[in-house]
């Protein structure tokens, strides 16, 4: 069962401020599949070697996994979570903003 709001009290309206520029709209993202895998203290090798097997490139320091992105190297540390996506490419991302964001696909 979802959720009903009264019109502008549904947590969304709160991104869109009186006084934006001209062409800043509202957007959801696309439902879409991702692979993911989420980093702990004991398997930044594993998660390694999902990236690289998948043709991504990433190093291990201690327990954290080091992604190299187009934007530079990205950490995964304990907690986050590393993530596949539409296009293959990898980026991690925080634990807190993954339960936000991600649920299990069935």
């Amino acid at each position: 069962m979802s959720e009903t709001f009264e019109p502008n009290e549904h947590p969304d309206h709160s991104l869109l401020r009186d006084g934006e520029p001209e062409g800043v709209v509202r957007a959801r993202k696309k439902p879409r599949i991702v692979l993911t895998m989420e980093v702990t203290m004991d398997n930044a090798d594993k998660v390694v070697e999902w990236i690289t097997g998948r043709g991504g490139a990433a190093v291990q320091d201690q327990n954290t996994v080091i992604i190299q992105t187009l934007e530079g190297p990205f950490p995964a540390r304990p907690g986050m979570h590393v993530i596949c996506g539409v296009q293959g490419e990898f980026y991690s991302c925080d634990g807190e903003i993954y339960a936000e964001t991600y649920e299990p696909a069935v």
